[in-house]
């Protein structure tokens, strides 16, 4: 594993950019994990930028989103499937049929759980993936205390996470409690 270390969100953020657009270089077709939340909204910006001004390709790159809201329709404005679009597909070439983001309406949760973690087996696992941690340490919306052996799953957040996302919405009510997340993928 290599260590970066650097002096600020910006510096963070065009190394992680750098990392990204270099992949998709070197690797047309990469498989990208990609994750939502304030974290990688500028590297998604410079992802948008280096698009319009370099012209890098993202036409055969496939996406694989890190997690979901459970109950959230993805037209909802605090969908991470509206996330995505806003803040990166909707300004890059990449094929719509190529986004991957779970279901968070399914009305059968594993079998949705199941279908993509298959998705993901059958592209052949990700090639480079965009984590965060949250501020109680969970990773994707794997709480503290998830085993990370599963597969892609359902979570029911923990009242620090819900709290920590209240301000994307207009009362802590109306957020989501659960979320449906990646864990342990074997490709």
């Amino acid at each position: 594993m290599k260590v970066i270390i650097v002096e600020n969100y910006e510096e963070a953020s065009q190394e992680a950019a750098k990392i990204f657009i270099n992949q998709v270089k070197e690797k047309p077709n990469s498989i990208l994990g990609l994750a939502t939340g304030s974290t990688p909204v500028r590297m998604y910006e410079l992802l948008r930028e280096d698009h319009e001004k370099n012209h890098t390709s993202y036409k055969d790159v496939k996406s694989y989103n890190l997690d979901e809201y459970f109950g959230l329709d993805a037209s909802h404005p605090q969908s991470y499937h509206y996330f995505m679009y806003k803040n990166l597909f909707d300004h890059i070439n990449i094929n719509p049929e190529n986004i991957h983001i779970p279901n968070g309406m399914t009305d059968d949760v594993d079998a949705e759980c199941e279908r993509y973690d298959e998705l993901i087996k059958e592209a052949g696992g990700v090639d480079i993936q965009v984590l965060g941690i949250g501020n109680n340490a969970h990773i994707g919306f794997n709480e503290p205390t998830i085993n990370f052996e599963k597969g892609t799953h359902l979570v029911q957040l923990e009242d620090s996470t819900i709290e920590a996302n209240s301000r994307f919405f207009d009362n802590i009510e109306d957020v989501p409690k659960k979320a449906i997340t990646m864990g342990h993928i074997i490709a």
